[in-house]
Formats: C-alpha cells, structure tokens, sequence
C-alpha cells in the first residue's frame, strides 16, 4: 500500500475518533487503537468494546475493493461501508452503536440496514421487519455490499443500475425476494436465483388488478401498502405463479445468474453472442470501466444508462461496424428511442434490451428477430459461472 494510502487511512481514522468524541465526550480515555495489520479503533462501553476499522480486500475486476468496519457492542450484525465514506458519517455509525450498546437494545433505523439516513426502503425494511419477514440486506445510499462466509470476506459495490434494493431470504425455499426502487420502473419486486427467477405483478399484489407492467411509480403505494404486498407473496405457494409476470421473450431465456455488477453484464452479453454464433465473444477491459465484449465479426456496446438509448449512439455504432466489416449489436438495460430503433432498421443494427434479473434478453427491432442461434434448442450449457 502506497504512503499517501497509508497517510489518507490515518487521516481517516483520527477524523473518526475526534468526531465520535465530539458527538461522545464521556468516550475520552475509552478509546485506544489496536494494530491488526490495520489500524482499529475500540471504544469500550458497558464492558463490551465497539471496533471501527479499514478490513478486507477483493480484487474484482483489476480493481481492489476495500471497506470500513463497526461492529461489536450490542451483538448487531457487522456493518460494512465503501472505502470512501465519509469519516464523519463512519463516526456516526459508531455512536449509534456505542448507544444502542449502552442502552441494551438493537441499533435503531437507519443504522441498523448500514445506512446513515432514512430513505424508503429503511422505511420498508423496517415495516416488513415488524411483520415478521427475515430482511437480510438493504441498498440505498450506503452501495457496500459484503458477504460474509467464515473466515472469508467477499466486498462488493453495488451498480446504480440495480437501484435502491433489499432482499428477504426465504430459507424454506432457497430463494431470495428482492423488493426495489429504480430511477425508470419505480417499485419491482422479483424473486432472484439460485433455484427459481421470476418478476412479479406488483400492481395486481396492490389493487387486485392483472397490469403486466414491470414495476408501479414510487409515488404510488404508501409503504404500509408496499410491505402488506411482500408477506403476502412471502406467505403464499412456493410456485406462486399467480403473481407472476411473463418473461419477454421465453424462448430466448437463458440459465444465467443475475448480472450484479458491470463485470457480470459483460459476461452474460459474451455468453449470449456465443449462443449467436459469435464463438470468440470475451469480456474486454475498457478505460472508463464501462462492460464491454470483443467479438470477431461483431461489433457489440452495452449501454448501462438510466435513460433510453438515442439515436446518436446508434449511429456512432454503425459507424464503428461500418470500418470493421462487422454486425453491429447494441444492448441496453434502459431500451431506445423512438428514432433510435426507426435508424437502427434502417442500418442494420441489432437492438436488444437486457433483462438485468434473468440474464435474458428481448429483440427490439426486427434486425434482432432475424439473428439465428446455431443452437436452436436453447443456449448452451457452459462450464464457468456468471459471479
């Protein structure tokens, strides 16, 4: 780790201890530093001690995540948060638990989701909590997602293009519900992989009426409403497909993991050009760390955006094919304009929307339909795993 690392974790670390000292005066002489091959922080209260610290790295991607720790105290979980946080919001983490500690009782909303402020899936982490649903993960502000498994620490940062999220395990099935807000469908609720990946109908769970449309508007269902409507699917049959949405495009779904962040997206568009016909489709590195994918004899993008694709990319695309003699291929998480698609047909450009939950894409424009896999039973069983 360089100096100037080293220098900015000990700025980091003394910011955390002057502002918890500040917000805490009573902590003064509780306070001492362990060194654990990183410098932690331990406030002892009540006899039991309150640890802040830098902890774990994950090389993903070319890139080396690392995260800050607070834990112990109460008994709460272990709260993870992105190396850059804000020392004073860390501080504040670690009052929280030095007084939930101090008053033997749980960390209260936000702190205990790991988040620094209320939001509405605080709120609704809270109402389900109250309802009895095992609510194992909140996203919102705070993007650090960890799992924890032994001795091994896996970190994570969460896209935007997920949205703000949390997940309920239903340990009877093996499955995870995921209740989400994001930027263009609103409110989605999904049941994710390993054994079972399906969005449901969130509209009919609220007002009794079949919409077939991926999500409802924030503004809609008040929280109390929204949380009613997840025990209900948590109480209902495992196959629970009553509220199921149909798949866009069934026949072209595919076994694929849920593509969590930009390194999965590219995977799966490799894997989805293999089953194209484009045999040599890899994963690429990018300068601005954007997913992307080589393919002889294609020319593919991935656009993770929060607004639809416009026709100005599409033409660029053309272009760039154009040079290379290949068959332009564009996949959007968001869709395209109204023009976009109309230049598209008119040069030849394949668009596809990429279903972020199944792996699976949709044909958008009729240059799409016409793509033939060489498989045409369904795509093919691979060995490696989307992570």
């Amino acid at each position: 780790m360089s100096s100037v690392s080293n220098m900015s974790i000990f700025l980091d670390v003394r910011a955390i201890e002057s502002t918890v000292l500040e917000l805490r005066p009573e902590m003064v002489g509780r306070v001492r530093e362990v060194e654990a091959g990183r410098p932690l922080l331990s406030f002892e209260v009540a006899g039991l001690h309150v640890v802040a610290g830098l902890v774990g790295e994950t090389p993903r991607g070319g890139i080396t995540l690392r995260a800050w720790m607070v834990t112990g105290g109460s008994g709460d979980r272990t709260s993870f948060w992105l190396y850059r946080t804000d020392p004073r919001i860390l501080a504040r983490a670690v009052v929280a638990r030095i007084d939930a500690t101090r008053s033997n009782r749980g960390l209260a909303s936000p702190w205990r989701w790991d988040e620094a402020s209320r939001s509405p899936l605080t709120d609704l982490a809270d109402a389900l909590d109250a309802g009895g649903a095992p609510v194992t993960e909140v996203v919102a502000h705070n993007r650090c997602v960890a799992t924890v498994e032994g001795p091994n620490l896996e970190l994570r940062h969460a896209p935007d293009t997920a949205g703000h999220y949390l997940q309920i395990v239903a340990d009877d099935r093996e499955e995870v519900l995921r209740v989400a807000l994001r930027p263009t469908l609103g409110w989605t609720l999904d049941w994710t992989p390993p054994r079972h990946a399906a969005r449901l109908d969130l509209g009919r769970l609220l007002t009794g009426t079949t919409t077939s449309a991926p999500g409802v508007p924030q503004d809609g269902p008040g929280i109390e409403q929204l949380a009613e409507a997840v025990l209900r699917v948590l109480d209902s049959e495992p196959e629970h497909d009553e509220f199921t949405l149909p798949s866009p495009q069934p026949s072209m779904q595919s076994r694929l993991d849920y593509p969590d962040d930009e390194i999965d997206v590219a995977q799966t568009v490799a894997r989805w050009l293999r089953w194209f016909g484009f045999q040599d489709a890899t994963p690429a590195a990018t300068k601005k760390d954007r997913p992307a994918v080589h393919a002889s004899h294609a020319s593919p993008e991935i656009r993770i955006l929060a607004s639809p694709v416009g026709i100005g990319a599409i033409q660029r695309l053309a272009g760039v094919a154009s040079v290379d003699h290949a068959q332009p291929i564009m996949f959007s998480s968001t869709g395209y304009t109204k023009n976009a698609v109309a230049w598209a047909d008119k040069a030849g450009v394949a668009l596809f929307l990429l279903n972020d939950l199944f792996g699976g894409l949709q044909q958008v424009n009729a240059v799409a339909n016409a793509m033939k896999s060489p498989l045409p039973d369904g795509p093919p069983q691979e060995n490696e795993s989307v992570t």
